[in-house]
């Protein structure tokens, strides 16, 4: 009877968290405006709101991109265009694995006084990095317009490309908010590996710069979720490696996310 009684419990949670699941990515309209206050809530009573993202974003890029097409003996253009998307897109990256570990530990408030799904905060972190996000990508297109235009046909593959990169950051984001809400030593930890991959990963140097070691680069799976989309924003398709470890890397990661929040979600309440 109690080996019965645990498979219900199991099941009972397993349930229960699937349904929260399934709330919380149709309750559009409540984890996109929690997004939006998110953002604008980071600038009030500011001057210029939520473009200092935008301002602040293009003074980092174009600083570096003076520096180091000098150290690196690049044309400045070509260069500056390289910068601002792969910048882009690993803030992106960077931004989401550290608040990840953060997203229900933030959210205690609101999770114990309103009956909304524990998933919606974590489609509503997700969201507010892509806005941030859009944001930032304003400096690429100025690049286009101002310094080099890469743009062609394969600049659509971007659209695929970015929708894969999302649904691996919804899954990393996932599996970190419920381990980071058990484990708070997460937060730093992950902080630190990120610091460190910035400087391990092809963003402001290039796997060219490898030749015969680029294989450091090929096995490094940030490197593939950055290129998936800054090959298509420089004019060209990913190659199909990328494709075949982006999708495989968003695949396990939602797998896992799905199953890891099926077995934890109903210890969220102790843990926070």
């Amino acid at each position: 009877m109690e080996n019965l009684s645990g498979t219900y419990k199991i099941m009972g949670g397993t349930a229960l968290a699937l349904r929260d699941l399934s709330r919380g990515v149709r309750d559009i309209h409540a984890w996109s405006l929690l997004a939006w206050d998110d953002v604008v809530a980071r600038y009030r009573r500011t001057l210029l709101g939520p473009l200092w993202i935008t301002l602040s974003h293009g003074i980092f890029v174009g600083a570096l991109a003076i520096a180091f097409s000098v150290i690196f003996g690049q044309e400045l253009a070509s260069y500056f265009v390289y910068l601002a998307a792969g910048i882009t897109i690993w803030l992106l990256i960077s931004n989401t694995l550290m608040d990840g570990p953060h997203i229900f530990v933030r959210a205690r408030g609101l999770l114990f006084s309103y009956d909304l799904p524990a998933s919606i905060h974590v489609l509503r972190t997700v969201l507010s990095h892509i806005i941030s996000f859009a944001h930032h990508m304003l400096i690429y297109v100025a690049a286009l317009f101002l310094v080099a235009n890469v743009v062609n046909i394969n600049t659509l593959w971007a659209i695929p490309g970015f929708a894969v990169l999302v649904l691996a950051i919804i899954g990393w984001s996932t599996i970190l908010a419920i381990l980071g809400a058990r484990y708070r030593d997460l937060m730093p930890a992950i902080a630190a590996a990120t610091q460190m991959m910035f400087l391990l990963t092809p963003i402001f140097w290039e796997r060219a710069n490898l030749q015969q070691h680029d294989w450091f680069a090929l096995v490094n799976p940030l490197y593939h979720l950055i290129e998936v989309v800054r090959r298509p924003l420089l004019g060209q398709a990913p190659e199909p490696l990328t494709w075949a470890v982006t999708i495989a890397i968003a695949v396990v990661l939602n797998c896992t996310a799905v199953a890891l929040f099926a077995w934890k979600r109903r210890h969220l309440s102790y843990w926070l």
